[in-house]
């Protein structure tokens, strides 16, 4: 413990102002935590939970290459001893301790859901509903990953591929949590839609209460109007996306909206899609004039601008 301690303090010291506001306020979520509301928290003598848990934090917030460039970086010789390098590197593997990460995400969403403000309070047709933003990361593979079948310029080679996982964040309170990690078994680089279809109900839901529908908004890559209509159907899930470049959009029925309230302002056109294949999809055309672009987004959710 002390060799973490040390590790830890000059880590910090070296890197950010311990005692500013800022620094506090960022990592209170989580120092706040502990055995009380943890159940996976374990005393661990070598290296705290407490401590490995704010190391990890800090470990993402450099731009380092490795674990070991981690340590490398912020330990002296005989605090990287005291440490021991192994015992470190072997807590990463450790089946508790991955579970404790997903428990302190957990917990730390449901406390920024009961203290945040709503952010959407003022959209009175997003009452019913709990709103999420989607999205996948992809992050440069670790140097010991292993290399898999591929190919560069038409010509079969072995390579490592990038790492991916897919986050949602809750568009009322800004919590943020990890919804799955991308397939690196079946899959190069596996589809957003074909990772989406992988997760359980509950997670798309995060908790939503039963009578409350769920709103996902994500970009092109989540866009599966047989799926939608699955999630909507069975669950209350909807989605809400751009309109792909090689979609028909040019024949719409028109619906009636709202002209004069504030929350459709940039609102051009809001009617049924009639080219595809789906009779019941929506299409919004909008003009943001601040950046003089103009969106379309379809969706399943029968109005927000209507009268």
């Amino acid at each position: 413990m002390l060799g973490w301690n040390f590790f830890y303090v000059n880590h910090i010291k070296n890197t950010t102002a311990t005692d500013s506001p800022l620094h506090n306020a960022f990592l209170a979520p989580l120092t706040g935590l502990g055995p009380g509301e943890l159940s996976h928290w374990r005393e661990c003598p070598s290296l705290g939970d407490g401590d490995w848990l704010l190391g990890g934090v800090h470990r993402v917030l450099h731009k380092l290459q490795s674990g070991r460039d981690y340590l490398q970086s912020f330990c002296s010789a005989e605090q990287e001893e005291e440490l021991k390098c192994g015992h470190y590197f072997e807590t990463l593997k450790s089946e508790r301790r991955l579970a404790l990460v997903a428990e302190a995400g957990r917990a730390i969403v449901e406390r920024m859901c009961q203290r945040m403000p709503d952010a959407l309070a003022a959209v009175g047709a997003l009452d019913g509903f709990e709103v999420f933003a989607g999205d996948g990361h992809w992050h440069e593979h670790a140097c010991h990953d292993q290399s898999k079948p591929g190919q560069s310029g038409g010509q079969p080679v072995e390579k490592k591929y990038a790492v991916g996982h897919l986050y949602g964040i809750n568009l009322r309170t800004r919590a943020l949590g990890h919804l799955i990690h991308c397939d690196e078994i079946a899959r190069r680089k596996e589809h957003d839609m074909r990772a989406l279809k992988r997760l359980e109900v509950r997670v798309l839901r995060q908790g939503a209460a039963k009578a409350r529908k769920v709103l996902w908004v994500y970009d092109r890559a989540g866009i599966d109007f047989l799926q939608w209509y699955k999630w909507k159907k069975g669950s209350g899930i909807y989605f809400l996306s751009r309109a792909k470049e090689n979609m028909n959009t040019e024949e719409v029925a028109p619906m009636d909206w709202d002209r004069d309230d504030p929350l459709n302002a940039g609102v051009e056109e809001d009617g049924i899609l009639l080219g595809g294949q789906d009779p019941t999809m929506r299409l919004v055309t909008h003009h943001d004039v601040s950046r003089g672009d103009i969106d379309q987004v379809v969706t399943r959710i029968k109005a927000f601008y209507t009268n």
